[in-house]
């Protein structure tokens, strides 16, 4: 399985660098994980922030998980809860249910 992952993130990376929103944020989900790549959640959180910066709404609810549970970021529940927020705003459920679980 980690062979697929290694497959498809070299050929994802050069269009994340592209700036390819998709492409970003599983190049960045590959590294939060260790997924075809060696774990680093610092490099992770970084490819989500260029494409969160670019409104990819998956990306902002994974960097706002990123700064709820201080994962390649320090923690920032503000932070978290406004980038949950945002992408919950645009119907991702997986955002609307990470916003239930920050207000309980």
């Amino acid at each position: 399985k980690n062979e697929e992952f290694k497959k498809k993130f070299d050929i994802l990376y050069p269009r994340a660098e592209q700036g390819d929103t998709v492409a970003q944020n599983f190049i960045g989900t590959c590294f939060l994980n260790g997924k075809g790549v060696e774990r680093d959640s610092r490099i992770g959180t970084e490819w989500y922030i260029k494409s969160a910066a670019q409104g990819n709404s998956m990306a902002e609810c994974n960097l706002g998980n990123c700064y709820r549970r201080g994962y390649g970021v320090a923690k920032n529940e503000k932070r978290a809860y406004e980038l949950t927020k945002k992408a919950a705003d645009k119907g991702l459920p997986a955002a609307q249910i990470n916003l239930g679980i920050i207000h309980l």
